[in-house]
């Protein structure tokens, strides 16, 4: 039986959540991280590579890892592991350019690494990396559903000439790499539930003083300064950790306007009139730190 075992008590556990596209990985990741503090989420999808020449069947192909900077997720991965500072830099040309610093001292909070990606079982020198290995499944009928529902129609050749057939070839490999399969056909509150039991289940049996809240009617954690913020999801913070400008605003979030910033969003929430603040959407890279400044972008 696969036990946790921490090297240090600064270094923390790294678990890897796989599956196909639309499987649910990046859904329970998030979940997870926006209602424990002490979750780091890193997506793979940061990592994908300015331009690719791959062609599948006529089609430019973004689903082979070749596509992915893997060496640049290692190098991060292995970074936080030993407690050394490092940048994060997201070049996917579909999302915003940032560099984001993550620093020992970003680390001292963080007791659990979620790596999730659709590939990420693929490559060995990253999945020696993980403590622990999940792989959401799902079929094909859910993931062109979703994918369609995610993409619009015009994606439909797209995802069954491609995304399906080429996620088919690394599949089987991945679920044999994976310490346990998770049905993702099920419903979303299902897959996230599972995917915290199990990961308790293996925190029970370590050396760690940490479980993982379950999401579901659970509160966002409160951010303060110097926090990262690594989900979107709306948290809760007190008045005075307020940006300047937008204290100045009061009024305005007291109305029930949503305030727009560089990097965060503010608003009062009118059902337990607490001030909250999220990651902008235009955020996917998801990694961002709250402070007095915006994130440079």
């Amino acid at each position: 039986m696969k036990l946790f075992r921490k090297k240090s008590t600064e270094e923390p556990f790294v678990i890897g959540i796989c599956g196909r596209s639309c499987s649910g990985k990046g859904i329970a990741a998030e979940a997870l991280a926006a209602v424990n503090q002490e979750v780091l989420v890193l997506q793979a999808d940061w990592y994908f590579r300015n331009s690719t020449s791959c062609v599948y069947k006529g089609y430019p192909c973004i689903e082979h890892t070749n596509c992915i900077s893997f060496d640049r997720l290692i190098d991060n991965l292995r970074s936080l592991k030993n407690g050394k500072d490092t940048v994060i830099r997201v070049e996917t040309p579909w999302m915003k350019q940032v560099s984001i610093k993550v620093s020992n001292e970003d680390m001292h909070a963080k007791k659990l690494v979620i790596v999730d990606g659709f590939l990420i079982f693929a490559v060995k020198e990253l999945a020696d990396l993980l403590d622990y290995k999940l792989f959401i499944d799902a079929s094909d009928y859910n993931i062109l559903i979703r994918r369609l529902k995610r993409d619009g129609f015009r994606q439909f050749n797209y995802i069954t000439d491609v995304v399906i057939p080429v996620s088919k070839e690394y599949e089987q490999m991945q679920k044999d790499n994976a310490d346990v399969v998770i049905d993702g056909d099920r419903l979303k509150d299902e897959v996230i539930r599972s995917v915290t039991r199990f990961l308790n289940d293996k925190l029970l049996q370590s050396d760690i003083d940490f479980r993982i809240k379950l999401p579901l009617k659970q509160p966002s954690w409160k951010v303060y300064f110097g926090d990262l913020i690594t989900d979107h999801a709306w948290h809760p913070i007190d008045f005075d950790n307020l940006k300047e400008w937008v204290r100045k605003q009061k009024y305005r979030l007291d109305k029930g306007e949503e305030l727009k910033g560089n990097t965060f969003r503010y608003r009062r929430n009118r059902h337990s009139g607490m001030y909250e603040v999220r990651l902008s959407p235009q955020y996917r890279p998801s990694i961002c730190h709250y402070t007095s400044e915006p994130t440079p972008v």
